[in-house]
């Protein structure tokens, strides 16, 4: 079925029933009694009630990115913190796992010494352990992810436990998630451009799930539903998200580089005279010589310097 959906959309029809095609979803209900519209939250994106998604409804590749920039305006420590703590704890759990695994496959074949076909084995096997162990854990916090935003575009303002209220979702997500890479895996082999339909079909498989609170099966088929027709629209949306990203990348960097790639300070330039007047009569008073040993560990720069004031303190004597 799935290919044949495939084939439909590579084609640019819409998956049906023989062709027949199928009503739109019925709309969702109103709120249950008792809840109010949320106070001082974020406007929800425009033509979507509640934010939630709205099927066969056109949407532009910026519109998404205008949303983010419109709620960072609006509070942006507020939803940056709990986002770049959550990143940078499962980033930190997720390089530990896989450097660790590789660590150990090191010490193993150290200790062992096997043969050249086993020690690719043991690599593969203690990588494979290391990238699943990171998966485990990772999914966990993408769940916590998608609570929080999915509360943003609602029009809610989610506290910072938010993004830790991701277990309930950590099963199917999980699910969904091996499911989808394998899919995504075969569709690469095969040919690229239906791994490439593969990965915008369920491009949303992850907040459909959390949002509907549905199985891994219901969500990657629901995702499917959803990006019928709106998958170039995906693809252009992933491409201006990757490129703002590398912009952020190298304009966060881009002061480091500069200073680390800037020329060291000559030592040879001479000082000009009021600060060798200066400098030689602070070394008079102190008695301070240049350590002999001072061009050893990293040191020749400032050993070089302490001999030019040396000579200018001799020469003003």
């Amino acid at each position: 079925m799935l290919l044949r959906e495939m084939r439909s959309e590579m084609s640019g029809g819409v998956p049906g029933n023989g062709g027949s095609g199928h009503g739109p979803p019925g709309g969702f209900g109103g709120p249950p009694g008792g809840f109010g519209p949320p106070q001082g939250g974020f406007s929800p994106p425009a033509g979507v009630p509640g934010g939630r998604p709205a099927g066969s409804r056109a949407f532009t590749a910026s519109e998404p990115l205008q949303f983010v920039v419109t709620c960072l305006s609006t509070d942006f420590v507020a939803l940056i913190l709990p986002l770049f703590v959550v990143g940078l704890i499962s980033g930190a759990i997720s390089q530990g796992a896989t450097q660790g695994a590789r660590a150990i496959a090191a010490i193993v074949v150290q200790q062992v010494k096997p043969s050249p076909e086993l020690i690719q084995l043991i690599n593969v096997a203690l990588t494979g352990s290391g990238s699943l162990l990171a998966t485990l854990i990772t999914t966990f916090f993408n769940a916590g992810v998608m609570v929080f935003s999915l509360k943003v575009v609602r029009g809610e303002r989610p506290g910072f436990g938010a993004v830790f209220a991701g277990l309930p979702y950590y099963l199917p997500l999980l699910i969904a998630s091996f499911l989808s890479k394998l899919l995504i895996g075969a569709g690469l082999l095969l040919c690229i451009v239906p791994g490439i339909i593969l990965i915008l079909g369920f491009f949303v498989a992850g907040p459909v799930i959390v949002d509907r609170q549905l199985g891994p099966f219901e969500g990657l088929k629901e995702s499917w539903r959803l990006t019928t027709g709106h998958k170039v629209d995906l693809l252009v949306f992933g491409v201006l998200t990757g490129l703002l990203i590398i912009v952020g990348f190298l304009l966060c960097c881009l002061p480091g580089i500069v200073v680390a790639t800037a020329p060291a300070p000559d030592a040879s330039v001479p000082l000009p005279a009021p600060q060798r007047r200066g400098a030689a009569r602070r070394l008079r008073l102190s008695g301070t010589r240049p350590r002999a040993g001072a061009a050893r560990g990293g040191h020749a720069l400032r050993a070089r310097r302490w001999a030019a004031l040396a000579g200018s303190a001799a020469g003003a004597g």
